[in-house]
């Protein structure tokens, strides 16, 4: 190692670097966790070296109120018994915000793709008819 190293090595505990990770999200629309646990198998089955130790995120803003209460350690113990390796949530309800960090996750705000923050991809719209500039009518 060269001196420079060396000395830098020397005067500085560590360096703070951006990055860019790839994880996975999970979009939670049930609380059922045997539910859960017989479509995750199934999911994990068809690609295992695809889940294992995978960064995952659990966006939890689909969820209905009624569906507010969940055994969020049995949860993780599930997620993690399959490979998943939970590193946060991102969620708009301020009840699972406040059950979530016993559990040391934190909260995630993730990158929207519409301002509304729903999922329309699999939405049909109808096609809209505009007139032409300078077209009579």
């Amino acid at each position: 190692m060269n001196s420079l190293k060396q000395s830098t090595i020397k005067n500085v505990a560590f360096k703070m670097k951006g990055s860019m990770l790839t994880t996975m999200i999970m979009q939670l629309y049930t609380t059922d966790l045997s539910v859960l646990s017989r479509q995750l198998q199934k999911t994990v089955q068809t690609a295992p070296s695809l889940f294992k130790d995978v960064p995952l995120v659990l966006d939890l803003q689909y969820l209905d109120d009624q569906q507010q209460t969940i055994d969020w350690q049995a949860c993780l113990k599930l997620l993690n018994k399959q490979g998943l390796k939970t590193i946060g949530f991102n969620t708009n309800s301020t009840e699972i915000s406040q059950q979530i960090p016993k559990h040391s996750l934190p909260s995630l705000t993730l990158a929207q793709k519409n301002p509304t923050n729903k999922d329309r991809s699999c939405e049909r719209s109808e096609p809209r008819s505009y007139p032409v500039v300078g077209q009579a009518r």
